[in-house]
C-alpha cells in the first residue's frame, strides 16, 4: 500500500512539475506568433495555455487583443476575463477598447484607453489607438494631441506621424500633414501611403511640381491608388499640361468607373483645349454619378454657351443655383447668356444677384449694357 500511495506522489509531483513548462512553452509560442502577426497560431498557443491554466489573464489579454479586429464579442469576453483576474493588465483594457471601437462604441473604447494609459503612461500605443478612436467620432484635435504624446515617447513611430497627418489634412492644415508625412518619409523613404499623401497636400498648397513628384513615386510602388492619378492630375492642370491631365484623370477613372470629380475635372481640361464636345459628355457624366454638385452643372453650361446652345446653358445655371442658391457666378453667367438670348430684364436681375453673392465681376457687365 506504502509503494502504491508514492508512486501517487511521484505522478503528482511529475504533473506538477510538467504543467508549468508547459504552460510556459505555449505562453511563449504564442507571444512569438503575435509578435510575427501570426495570429492563427497565436490564438492556438494561448489557447493551449487556458487549458493548462484557466486563471491566466495574460493569455486571455493576448487572446483579446488578437480576437479584437475579427471577433470582437468574443475579444470583449476574453479581455473582461483578463481584467477579473488581473484588474491591473494594461494590455486587457487596451484589447477591450479596440473590441469597442470595432463594434462602434468609440466613447466607450477612449473609457478603456483612459484605464490602460494610467496603468502603462509610457506605451505609445494606447495613445495611438486612443487617437484612432478620437478620430471616429470626429475629434481631430484630441486626436492630434494623443498622437503628440505618442510621438514624445516613440520619435521613431511611424503610424503616429502618419495618423497624426491625416488628421491635419482632415483639418486642412497641408504644411502640418507635409512635416508629418515627410517625417515618416524620412523613417521609410519608400513608403508609398505617405508619398501619396504627402503629394496630396503638396498640390492643395500649391506645390505642383513637388506633389508630381511624390505622386511619380506613389505611383511607381503602387499603380492602383486612384487619387495619385487624380491629384497627379489636378497639379498638371495647375501647371496648364491639360493633356496630361486628361490622361491622368482618364487612369483614375480607369481605376473608379465612378469616380464623378475625376470626369468634372477632365470635362473643364478638355474644356480648356477646346474640345467642348468631350467636355459635354464628361459634364454629362459627372452628373449623372453625382446630380448634387452644383459645379458640374455650371461647368456644363459654360460648355453649352460656349458652343452656342444659349437656353440650355441658361437651365444648367438654373440647376446650379437650385443647388447653392447664393452661387454668384452662376447669376452672372446666366445673367450674360439672358442677354444674348434678349431678355435684358432678366440679365439685369441676375448681374445684380450675382454682384450681391460676392460676384463683383457683374458690376462691370451692368455697366456695359447701360452703356448701349
Amino acid at each position: 500500500m506504502k509503494k502504491i500511495v508514492f508512486a501517487a506522489l511521484v505522478v503528482l509531483s511529475f504533473a506538477a512539475a510538467a504543467y508549468p513548462s508547459a504552460v510556459d512553452k505555449y505562453f511563449s509560442e504564442g507571444k512569438a506568433a503575435f509578435d510575427a502577426d501570426q495570429d492563427e497560431v497565436a490564438i492556438k498557443s494561448f489557447k493551449e495555455v487556458i487549458k493548462l491554466d484557466p486563471d491566466n489573464a495574460e493569455a486571455y489579454a493576448y487572446l483579446g487583443r488578437i480576437e479584437s479586429g475579427t471577433n470582437p464579442k468574443q475579444a470583449v469576453e476574453d479581455c473582461n476575463k483578463a481584467i477579473g483576474l488581473n484588474p491591473k493588465l494594461s494590455k486587457a483594457y487596451y484589447g477591450l477598447g479596440n473590441a469597442m471601437c470595432k463594434l462602434g462604441d468609440f466613447r466607450g473604447a477612449i473609457k478603456q484607453f483612459n484605464t490602460a494609459s494610467k496603468l502603462s503612461p509610457d506605451d505609445a500605443s494606447v495613445y495611438i489607438a486612443r487617437s484612432l478612436a478620437f478620430s471616429d467620432l470626429g475629434d481631430n484635435g484630441n486626436s492630434i494631441e494623443n498622437l503628440d504624446k505618442a510621438i514624445a515617447l516613440d520619435p521613431q513611430n511611424i503610424q503616429a506621424y502618419y495618423n497624426r497627418g491625416s488628421n491635419k489634412y482632415r483639418l486642412d492644415d497641408y504644411r502640418g500633414a507635409e512635416a508629418d508625412f515627410s517625417a515618416v518619409i524620412k523613417i521609410d523613404p519608400k513608403n508609398g501611403d505617405a508619398l501619396c499623401y504627402r503629394g496630396f497636400a503638396r498640390v492643395r498648397m500649391g506645390k505642383d511640381e513637388e506633389g508630381i513628384e511624390d505622386l511619380d513615386k506613389a505611383i511607381g510602388i503602387d499603380p492602383k491608388i486612384v487619387n495619385s492619378y487624380y491629384y497627379r492630375a489636378r497639379a498638371k492642370y495647375n501647371l496648364r499640361d491639360f493633356a496630361g491631365a486628361i490622361e491622368d484623370y482618364g487612369k483614375a477613372i480607369e481605376l473608379d468607373p465612378k469616380y464623378a470629380d475625376a470626369y468634372g475635372s477632365r470635362g473643364n481640361a478638355k474644356d480648356d483645349l477646346n474640345d467642348y464636345t468631350g467636355a459635354m459628355e464628361d459634364y454629362n457624366k459627372a452628373i449623372g454619378l453625382d446630380p448634387k454638385q452644383p459645379d458640374f452643372y455650371l461647368n456644363r453650361g459654360l460648355a453649352n454657351a460656349r458652343l452656342t446652345n444659349y437656353m440650355a446653358a441658361i437651365d444648367d445655371y438654373t440647376a446650379a443655383i437650385k443647388l447653392r442658391p447664393k452661387f454668384g457666378v452662376a447669376y452672372y453667367y446666366r445673367g450674360m447668356d439672358k442677354f444674348l438670348e434678349g431678355d435684358k430684364k432678366g440679365a439685369m436681375e441676375d448681374l445684380n444677384l450675382a454682384g450681391k453673392y460676392g460676384y463683383a465681376k457683374a458690376y462691370d457687365y451692368i455697366r456695359k449694357i447701360q452703356e448701349k
